[in-house]
């Protein structure tokens, strides 16, 4: 089985965590979690000064791994809510563009994977059809291609989850399969 679920970029942390609790308890079986869950948005862009920034929505960012240390901060909030709405051995996959293309973004995939205690599969490369030499449905971090897990025909997509390029709402989306 297979779901998704869109958000907008004015949702919040306390919105997004809601939403993925109840889709736990309704959508998988006996409301245990899922085998994989995915989060689609967009990954850190690359900034003029070296820095870092990884946004989930407008409202839910961050800009190093040490803010991951913040039980409050929304970024972990939800990144714990998807890693407990998979099952036990369950992995949680990041379609976030080159989130692991920088030293800060895998400290913060460490972190999270340290906090969580739950696998997190990223890319290095844009994600996405490959359009250009560049994009892939891999997750490099571990190696696995996720296309057929979570889509049918991406034909009709022929882009990637980069930057500015794309719209909030049309590719904010968590996905699942049990």
């Amino acid at each position: 089985a297979k779901v998704g679920y869109e958000f907008e970029s004015t949702t919040t942390a306390d919105e997004l965590v809601s939403s993925i609790e109840t889709a736990v308890r309704a959508l998988s079986a006996s409301g245990t979690g899922f085998q994989s869950v995915a989060l689609a948005n967009h990954g850190p862009p690359a900034t003029a000064d070296g820095g870092f920034e990884w946004a989930i929505t407008s409202g839910i960012k961050i800009t190093s791994a040490a803010e991951l240390q913040d039980p409050q901060n929304g970024v972990r909030r939800v990144l714990e809510a998807l890693a407990k709405a998979t099952v036990e051995g369950g992995r949680v996959d990041l379609f976030a563009c080159n989130l692991l293309a920088s030293e800060e973004g895998k400290a913060v995939l460490k972190e999270i994977e340290a906090a969580t205690a739950t696998n997190f599969a990223a890319s290095t490369n844009k994600t996405g059809n490959p359009t250009k030499d560049d994009s892939d449905w891999v997750m490099e971090s571990d190696n696995v291609d996720v296309k057929g897990l979570y889509f049918g025909d991406t034909s009709v997509f022929d882009g990637h989850f980069e930057g500015a390029k794309l719209d909030w709402s049309a590719f904010s989306r968590i996905f699942a399969s049990s």
